[in-house]
């Protein structure tokens, strides 16, 4: 009998201390990690703004390879989803929703669980600059009720997640930092690139189209005649400088450059400083009247993206016409720069 009053008692005590800490312990958690990335805003957008990109740097697709996923509704749209059905001792069964999208900012989402036991919590990714490239946080917070939340700080959310948070921040650092290819428009590959700084000597001129060959034989020959006599060094091959493209009106204002190992003043020409940097190339090989579906192909890359681009354009003519009569071969390295 004595045992079951002190029983009773104990069970008494625990329920009041279990109630006490209930009232005190707090019922919301949250936990946010950080990662520096040096690569454009849009890159690293594009790469968190879609759950199926998500999913190339998210540390639980890791943990359940095999786990069902479905994706529903507009990629990167609010109100799109994602739905998975995994290892219940990993990754559970549940879903995200996308539920705000601030371009190049931050994305909003709402996680459910429904196993292995059931949640909800909001998670976050901002992107924000600094010196050094972007800074960019990956978080979630949710609620824990009474009683529950007595156990909160034995279940170890801020290292367990934290970590995971972490891990996937450090794979999509990777990811941003390396990515070159940007994928495949109309039939050019868009490729980012790191361009050192390009002096040139140049002609500038605003022509008709139609008149841009003629304009490019009368000035090459010039430049280069010019360029030789001065005595400076060239440093790649004969380029088109594009200010403005106006098919309206049919006119563009260019330049026939020349590009030298340093910044050449030539009395009669124009001295132009190109500022290095990050930029988009399209390698394109064929004849030089075919060429404006390259530039077709970046826009519609540019406008993917969201990038903002500053002129001029480049066009780098690498391939010699009067070395290699095959058109096919012939290459144009196509320049936008980043602004």
């Amino acid at each position: 009998m004595k045992f079951l009053k002190l029983l009773g008692g104990l069970i008494v005590v625990v329920i009041l201390i279990v109630v006490f800490l209930g009232f005190i312990m707090p019922k919301e958690y949250s936990v946010e990690k950080t990662v520096n990335i040096d690569a454009p805003k849009q890159v690293i957008w594009k790469n968190v703004n879609n759950f199926k990109a998500m999913d190339q740097w998210s540390p639980w697709r890791e943990m359940d390879p095999n786990q069902k996923t479905e994706y529903i509704g507009e990629s990167g749209e609010v109100g799109s989803m994602t739905k998975w059905e995994g290892d219940p001792n990993t990754i559970g069964t549940g879903s995200q929703e996308l539920m705000l999208s601030t371009p190049f900012e931050r994305i909003e989402t709402k996680l459910r669980f429904m196993v292995p036991w059931e949640a909800e919590n909001d998670v976050y990714v901002s992107i924000s600059p600094n010196e050094n490239g972007y800074s960019v946080a990956w978080g979630f917070s949710g609620k824990m009720d009474f009683p529950m939340n007595v156990f909160l700080p034995l279940m170890g959310i801020e290292e367990g997640v934290g970590n995971d948070f972490t891990k996937g921040l450090t794979k999509l650092k990777e990811i941003c930092e390396t990515q070159s290819n940007l994928g495949k428009y109309k039939d050019w590959e868009v490729n980012l690139v790191e361009l050192p700084i390009k002096y040139f000597v140049a002609v500038r001129d605003t022509i008709k189209m139609q008149d841009m060959s003629n304009f490019y034989a009368q000035n090459f020959g010039k430049l280069y005649g010019s360029i030789t006599q001065n005595g400076t060094e060239m440093s790649g091959q004969p380029s088109g400088l594009i200010y403005l493209w106006d098919e309206e009106n049919n006119t563009t204002v260019m330049a026939a450059a020349i590009p030298v190992v340093a910044e050449t003043n030539i009395q009669g020409f124009e001295s132009v400083v190109f500022e290095g940097g990050k930029a988009l190339q399209i390698d394109y090989y064929g004849d030089y009247e075919g060429s404006g579906d390259a530039h077709w192909a970046m826009d519609e890359c540019i406008q993917d993206y969201g990038f903002e681009v500053t002129e001029p354009v480049i066009e780098e003519y690498i391939t010699d016409p009067m070395e290699e009569p095959d058109t096919s071969k012939w290459l144009t390295r196509i320049t936008y720069k980043l602004k």
